[in-house]
């Protein structure tokens, strides 16, 4: 078979039959949606994350330690609330789950915007990484729903590069509102609030499929200490995974040890002479490079497995690390 045919064979791409067009099974409203919503939510924190570092160190004086700490607390934040929130959309409609995520995200850039120290700023961006911690798992489970199993690579492809997407259209209009508003970084922060605020509203077109009630009971136990028996089940492992879970959540924890968070990269940058402007546009040119890969990167783990692509992209963060 030829590299071209090969190509088709694997593309789900509209076909014209004997009965007319046919769509493409994985090209679901839910992936519309939610791509949509995340290209906005994404495009929002992207307005914002390139400049927060300079807006930390320059306008509320905090040294670059504090931005490393808020970055690793956000983040912390956001990874101790993934396992949990998994559990909660196992027993409550995921559609609220995620709106509330998005909610949070929004919540959090406010307070960000209004920030007169950087613990303000700490709690922003905690609240924020809160929001993408409960939202993720139920989001990610819509996502899938009703698509082939084979085609659910393409699926978080075509989502990855809406949500990269924004990330670029974000810093862009970011760039350009900086001259617009005579390099005024506050009101940057206060322009942030809107697209977030909008993925928020956007949730509500996320259709759910009815499913059987759920049984809660033992989730949220009355009382102390069932309460906090109840807490530790929430984090432990779902029933059911074995060494291959708890390899991949060990491979995820060193890599989280060892990464260095992009707010660091782009002070640096800062510190070493790029302007706000150079700073934006060197952090455009990593996500436009992060989103033409993302679709591709799909496909690829619909023909060869997850593993391999997954192990690929780690092996070169590490390297790169080094």
């Amino acid at each position: 078979m030829s590299g071209s045919s090969g190509w088709a064979s694997q593309t789900d791409e509209v076909t014209a039959g004997t009965d007319g067009p046919t769509p493409r099974p994985w090209w679901t409203r839910n992936v519309k949606v939610l791509s949509a919503v995340s290209l906005l939510q994404d495009a929002a924190s992207e307005l914002l994350y390139p400049i927060l570092p300079i807006f930390l160190t320059s306008v509320l004086g905090a040294p670059a330690a504090i931005v490393g700490l808020i970055e690793g607390l956000a983040e912390a934040a956001a990874s101790a609330t993934r396992l949990v929130a998994g559990r909660l959309a196992d027993r409550y409609p995921r559609r609220r789950l995620v709106g509330a995520g998005y909610g949070l995200a929004a919540l959090g850039k406010v307070f960000i915007a209004f920030a007169g120290a950087w613990p303000a700023v700490l709690v922003g961006r905690c609240v924020d990484r809160l929001g993408k911690g409960v939202r993720g798992p139920p989001r990610d489970s819509l996502l899938v729903e009703g698509v082939p199993a084979e085609a659910r690579g393409r699926v978080f492809g075509v989502h990855r590069t809406a949500d990269t997407a924004g990330a670029v259209i974000g810093p862009l209009a970011g760039l350009a509102l900086y001259e617009l508003l005579d390099h005024q970084l506050r009101l940057l922060l206060l322009a942030a609030v809107v697209p977030a605020v909008a993925s928020a509203l956007l949730v509500l077109a996320v259709r759910e499929r009815p499913r059987p009630r759920l049984d809660r009971r033992g989730l949220l136990p009355r009382g102390l200490r069932p309460a906090l028996a109840g807490v530790r089940r929430l984090f432990r492992p779902p029933p059911g995974t074995g060494r291959g879970f708890r390899r991949v959540a060990a491979v995820l924890v060193a890599f989280g040890l060892v990464n260095v968070p992009d707010a660091l990269v782009l002070l640096h940058l800062n510190q070493v002479g790029f302007g706000v402007a150079a700073v934006i546009l060197a952090y455009v040119g990593y996500n436009l490079v992060y989103a033409g890969a993302s679709y591709p990167a799909g496909v690829l783990v619909d023909r060869v497995g997850p593993r391999r692509v997954f192990g690929v992209g780690l092996d070169d963060v590490f390297k790169w690390e080094e």
